[in-house]
């Protein structure tokens, strides 16, 4: 029964991944445009602007010319191909590829809802002057070369927002637990790790 509600759970992750892929969503007809095609297979004008992004975040000085537009595309392509070959040998129905995608799955949703939770913080999580001197007045204490008060203030409020921010997802993930109905077989634990 485990087995088949594992494969039921990879199975629809997979189906979600593969849906957002291609081109099969019904946005806006420029983001369906067809780009590319491998093997008959589309690549469309959404899945480039998802590269993009992607890039983007990773180096947000880069240049969109026609050099870089055409290795993004010859990346997607590339990606493609290896995954169609992958799909011929079968390779989306073993167990270490299925274990692989769950967890990046769930690292993805965790990533995604814990920024999601800052925001929501970022609305009602505040830092105060008092605090941001008192803050100062310990840094300094501990290190005689600290810079004067009014070049590092900013760095102070935002480092005693994040402090704030991450106690407030604390708080309310220990809330959420203490709510939930949680059962931890310890006895179960020990017995199969610590022989």
């Amino acid at each position: 029964m485990r087995i088949i509600l594992h494969r039921t759970i990879v199975f629809w992750i997979v189906l979600t991944l593969v849906s957002t892929v291609g081109c099969a969503s019904k946005k806006e007809a420029d983001e369906l445009e067809v780009i590319a095609k491998v093997n008959g297979e589309e690549i469309c004008l959404k899945d480039l602007k998802r590269e993009i992004a992607i890039r983007l975040r990773q180096d947000p000085s880069l240049e969109l010319d026609d050099s870089a537009l055409n290795e993004m595309t010859d990346t997607l392509v590339k990606r493609r191909i290896i995954i169609q070959e992958a799909a011929k040998k079968n390779m989306a129905q073993e167990p270490r590829f299925v274990d692989t995608i769950k967890t990046f799955w769930e690292q993805t949703l965790i990533r995604e809802f814990i920024e999601y939770k800052n925001t929501e913080f970022e609305g009602y999580v505040s830092v105060t002057d008092e605090e941001i001197k008192d803050f100062y007045v310990n840094i300094k204490s501990e290190d005689l070369e600290t810079p004067p008060f009014d070049d590092i203030r900013g760095q102070i409020k935002g480092q005693l927002k994040l402090i704030k921010k991450a106690r407030a997802f604390t708080d309310w993930l220990d809330k959420k637990k203490k709510d939930s109905d949680v059962v931890v077989y310890k006895e179960a634990i020990s017995k199969r790790l610590l022989k």
